[in-house]
């Protein structure tokens, strides 16, 4: 991989940048901390919408329309809207920082193992519980919004070292107000966690988010992806199939899970399960087969054996984040150089300009002529001022003093040279 440093703002409004945590069509997320009052800090995730999509307002209207939804949704599964607001690196959003990682990151450390099923089950209700606390949204007056996610997948799934799991990226979720506003011929979602009346163009409602939910449960139960290599091309014809039952690919699992699973992935949405919900009360009913569902503490230790070192190279960034930085490496990790090399530049700044003070005052003095009892000079009008870093200014007397004696000035030979301007200290890199 190219090691190129890629330009980023070291602070968005009053939040320093410190680690990237994720990137995605419009926007990337940043572990980012803000001082509330000196030595109260803390650290939030930043969502920053991309450049390119500043101009476009859709894209705009997209992260703001994020924000008014997911500011309502007030629940432990739900990771919380802090903030919207707009900088000069564009709109931003703050939301809470779950320390964790995404289900999809977690399998991915776990592969080829498959995650036990205790804690798959615990996974599962956790969010199924912010999900149902999503679709239950209401307007001010109490209306229901019938909202719709739209993107349930193990990449919006955060577990933390808690154990707790919670929902995030409301960015393409819709409201009834605004089903009818998708620009026709688009699919906004993951391919692989479409439901069919996504893909023929149907009208939408809690139960697709049912079905992406029950995608999620069969992968992680059995291990596997339910749709290998999906395109646009063979949406279509996936709409029409029926999926193949977990326990085709997984014998040992039990036909309780099995039953709800399949009944989350009824082509169907009048036969599929309706809620979110009634799904996760037929998860926990059918999981006391396999022994229960984990407590978050288990679910908690197992986060940090399969990502801790993950977790810790991270707390080490924010730890050694002394200064901001306004780069970032391809991994997403602060550029050390700026640090490296900034400190010692104000330095030195710093000491030429004390230097060149000093040195005025001595070229001053020794261009002064002495006085002497028959002709005492006039005393000067003002002092020396600073007029820049590096240089002496005088103001003139009011009265021209009488020419000193030639031995009092100094020969053109030995007469000191202009200091010359030192490149780089006319400010120091502290950002763009």
């Amino acid at each position: 991989m190219s090691l190129e440093v890629v330009a980023l703002p070291e602070r968005v409004g009053r939040y320093t940048l410190v680690d990237r945590l994720g990137t995605g069509g419009m926007a990337s997320v940043y572990l980012a901390r803000v001082e509330d009052l000196p030595g109260v800090e803390r650290q939030v995730a930043l969502k920053l919408l991309h450049s390119k999509l500043e101009a476009d307002g859709r894209g705009r209207s997209g992260l703001v329309e994020e924000a008014r939804v997911g500011a309502r949704i007030r629940h432990p599964h739900v990771v919380s809207v802090l903030e919207v607001g707009e900088a000069s690196a564009g709109v931003y959003l703050v939301l809470e920082y779950v320390e964790g990682v995404s289900l999809s990151e977690l399998v991915r450390g776990l592969a080829p193992e498959k995650l036990p099923l205790p804690v798959v089950g615990r996974i599962l209700v956790d969010a199924l519980a912010g999900l149902h606390a999503a679709h239950e949204l209401t307007a001010e007056d109490g209306t229901p919004e019938e909202l719709v996610h739209r993107d349930f997948s193990p990449q919006n799934l955060l577990i933390g070292v808690d154990g707790g799991t919670k929902l995030t990226d409301f960015g393409i979720a819709k409201t009834l107000a605004r089903l009818d506003a998708t620009t026709t011929g688009v699919i906004k979602g993951k391919l692989r966690y479409l439901a069919p009346e996504q893909v023929l163009g149907q009208r939408l409602d809690r139960r697709t988010d049912v079905w992406a939910a029950g995608v999620v449960a069969w992968e992680l139960v059995t291990g596997r992806p339910l749709v290998e290599h999906v395109s646009e091309r063979t949406l279509l014809e996936l709409a029409s199939v029926t999926p193949p039952s977990a326990s085709s690919v997984r014998g040992d699992l039990p036909a309780e899970i099995d039953a709800v699973l399949k009944d989350a992935l009824r082509l169907e949405p009048s036969r599929r399960i309706a809620t979110a919900d009634e799904l996760e009360r037929r998860i926990r009913a059918a999981w006391q087969s396999a022994g229960g569902i984990a407590d978050v503490a288990e679910v908690g230790e197992f986060v940090t054996r399969i990502a801790g070192g993950k977790l810790a190279l991270r707390r080490k960034r924010v730890a050694g984040a002394k200064a901001p930085d306004s780069t970032l490496t391809p991994d997403g990790a602060p550029s050390a150089r700026r640090a490296r090399w900034t400190s010692p530049l104000v330095l030195l700044a710093i000491a030429a300009v004390v230097g060149s003070v000093f040195l005025g005052r001595w070229y001053a003095a020794r261009s002064r002529v002495e006085p002497s009892a028959a002709s005492p000079l006039p005393a000067p009008s003002a002092a020396p001022v600073l007029a820049m870093p590096g240089s002496i200014e005088s103001v003139s007397p009011s009265a021209s003093p009488p020419p000193p004696p030639p031995s009092a000035h100094p020969s053109p030979k030995t007469a000191l040279p202009r200091k010359k301007k030192m490149p780089g200290l006319a400010s120091a890199p502290y950002g763009k």
